[in-house]
């Protein structure tokens, strides 16, 4: 059978469909399950220990009573002729709350080789924490179907079409990624005696051999994408330590790590940038920081895992004040949309962090990271939803979305399984944000002449500055801020004495425009260096102006506005918790804390420092206070 037309693609796969037999059997009988994860409601954590004002995780952790529910995932296999069940991808909901499974609606394939890869690793860790028969048959039955997908060459197909059967391009880039990490995994958790183990092992070392025949560097051109290769590269060299395997871990773990861009003050403060564009950081699939340690930890580079370090402490940090698991940045925030495929990643790197380093602080952001999930994100309501299983594909300016496929399912669970092994981390999944300031793009209004483009925050245009001309932006806060214009940096030689000139009041700063774009990379947009602070009010307006020098003009997209130090903070049960970020080069006092707080500060790469009321240079807080 051929893979579905783009006509059919918001239809169900059948319209028979009908769950196989173990999956309904599943869905029946999970609330009988006990797994090790985190204690969770249909509205996101209410238990009678939270209403007592007791963590949530220390009575999880003396009542055994623990689980992630599976029914949903479980639910998204379909049968195949003749083969056993795969997940469809996707899920197109019906009325109410009723669904169908459904085909990907960007290939038109049943199932997408990434989904089945995250399915699969996702029960392998299941499997090594405790004995479920369910979970073991799931977890072998996914293996199964990624060797299904594997080429000779170590690549692997695309995904699978309604028969079953391999489909679409052969590929390494993501799906091969993806499934190589999951067959490594695979060889590492199953028993040596397993003849499915050994044909993992067996397919997982010819995609080594092929990233080995690829050049030096990053895989197709892609930090995210080489961040996966490596964690299935550690987990291979876990599996069985081979030299081959070893300065393969090491050629591309070093690649990752030369991607880490800017500086504690400078954008994108320390973080591994996903491609070769300097100014844009997506949060799908960024696995850099998580790959960084167990690189680190496999082959006992320090200096990885100093890497991974100054991100979190620097990067992962900026990215928990300015809304969480966020699109991303571009270079100011862009908040839609939001994916469970943003979340897992930073939960990953900071639990590893936390396992390689012993520092709590790297948990507990997780914990405040995982909160999204229970319902802390701007559509106030749960993503997960803890009686049927059931994980939105995400949210955006509308609300949350009523889909619900293969990916969100399993990278939610997954992120909630995490959290379970560190129950003393689970506490902060119950957080309501309370208030938050960070940095925005502001727009110009009126719109000046325009051009065309991608600009992510004057909408679909940009706003074209000529040689002395002069535009404003409504760039209002309290307190002192850092502003700078978000222009694009073109092809073409700006002038050598090109720049843009900002004022506010009597305060002005220059921002030389740099030389073309590299047209490998081709235009990107760009901010200027944070340099001198000022005092903004809720009404401040800031003037731009193109210097004389200039001899093209210039596409502005908006003004970043950054506060000197920025802040969120939530309600946690009885108590508050609150994460406080310094962007000053000097020693400033903590602002933000309140009385009986109990406080602990970081420097800029992730060392405690001390429990006092100042905030180190580009350090962060961490502020809690109640139970």
């Amino acid at each position: 059978m051929t893979p579905l037309t783009r006509r059919d693609q918001d239809a169900p796969i059948l319209k028979s469909y009908r769950p196989d037999a173990v999956a309904k059997a599943e869905a029946r009988r999970w609330s009988r399950r006990r797994r090790w994860a985190i204690t969770l409601t249909a509205l996101g954590v209410v238990s009678a220990s939270l209403a007592a004002g007791v963590p949530l995780w220390a009575s999880a952790a003396r009542n055994g009573a623990t689980a992630v529910n599976t029914a949903h995932l479980d639910g998204l296999l379909v049968p195949v002729l003749g083969k056993r069940s795969v997940w469809a991808s996707a899920w197109q909901p019906g009325k109410g709350k009723k669904g169908a499974p459904a085909a990907d609606p960007e290939t038109g394939l049943l199932s997408r080789t990434e989904d089945v890869a995250r399915i699969a690793s996702f029960y392998l860790d299941l499997t090594e924490s405790h004995a479920d028969d369910v979970d073991r048959m799931r977890a072998r039955q996914a293996v199964e179907w990624l060797l299904a997908l594997a080429a000779s060459d170590g690549r692997f197909s695309y995904g699978l079409d309604t028969s079953g059967n391999a489909s679409g391009p052969t590929v390494f880039d993501w799906p091969g990624a993806r499934a190589f990490w999951a067959l490594a995994q695979a060889a590492r958790t199953l028993p040596k005696t397993d003849k499915l183990r050994n044909e993992a092992l067996a397919a997982a070392r010819r995609s080594r051999d092929y990233l080995a025949r690829q050049p030096d560097g990053l895989v197709e051109r892609s930090a995210a994408v080489t961040a996966a290769c490596v964690l299935g590269l550690a987990e291979l060299q876990r599996a069985v330590a081979e030299s081959r395997t070893a300065e393969l871990l090491g050629q591309k773990a070093r690649a990752v790590a030369k991607t880490s861009h800017g500086e504690a003050g400078v954008f994108p403060f320390h973080a591994h940038m996903p491609t070769a564009n300097p100014a844009l950081w997506h949060a799908y699939g960024a696995y850099q920081m998580a790959a960084l340690v167990e690189a680190g930890q496999v082959l006992g580079n320090r200096e990885w895992l100093q890497s991974a370090e100054k991100e979190a402490a620097s990067w992962s940090v900026h990215l928990l004040i300015s809304g969480g698991p966020i699109w991303g940045f571009a270079p100011a925030p862009r908040k839609y949309p939001q994916i469970p495929y943003n979340l897992e990643p930073q939960v990953r790197g900071l639990l590893a962090l936390y396992r390689a380093t012993g520092k709590d602080s790297y948990g507990r952001l997780a914990g405040l990271f995982g909160a999204w999930l229970i319902g802390d994100n701007p559509a106030g309501k749960p993503v997960y939803d803890s009686k049927t299983g059931r994980v939105a594909d995400g949210l955006d300016p509308s609300g949350l979305s009523r889909s619900a496929g293969a990916e969100a399912a399993v990278l939610g669970l997954s992120t909630l399984q995490q959290l379970g092994r560190h129950p003393e981390f689970s506490w902060y999944l119950t957080a309501k944000e309370t208030g938050a300031k960070h940095a925005f793009a502001a727009r110009t209004t009126p719109v000046a002449r325009t051009v065309r483009g991608s600009g992510p925050y004057q909408g679909a245009a940009f706003v074209l500055m000529e040689a002395g001309k002069r535009i404003e932006f409504a760039v209002g806060g309290e307190g002192p801020h850092f502003i700078s214009p978000i222009y694009l940096r073109g092809l073409g030689a700006p002038g050598t004495s090109a720049a843009l000139e900002l004022r506010l009041g009597t305060w002005s700063q220059r921002y030389p425009l740099p030389d073309p774009a590299d047209p490998a990379v081709g235009p990107v947009l760009e901010v200027g260096r944070l340099a001198e602070p000022v005092e903004l009010k809720a009404h401040s307006r800031a003037a731009v102006q193109l210097g004389a020098g200039s001899t093209l003009p210039v596409a502005v997209d908006g003004m970043l506005v950054q506060p000197v130090v920025e802040y969120r903070a939530w309600q946690l049960g009885r108590g508050k918790v609150a994460v406080v970020k310094s962007l000053s080069p000097l020693m400033l006092p903590l602002q933000y804390a309140w009385p009986g707080a109990g406080v602990m500060t970081y420097s800029g790469g992730g060392r405690q420092v001390r429990a006092g009321e100042d905030l180190e240079p580009y350090g962060f807080a961490l502020i809690e206070s109640g139970s």
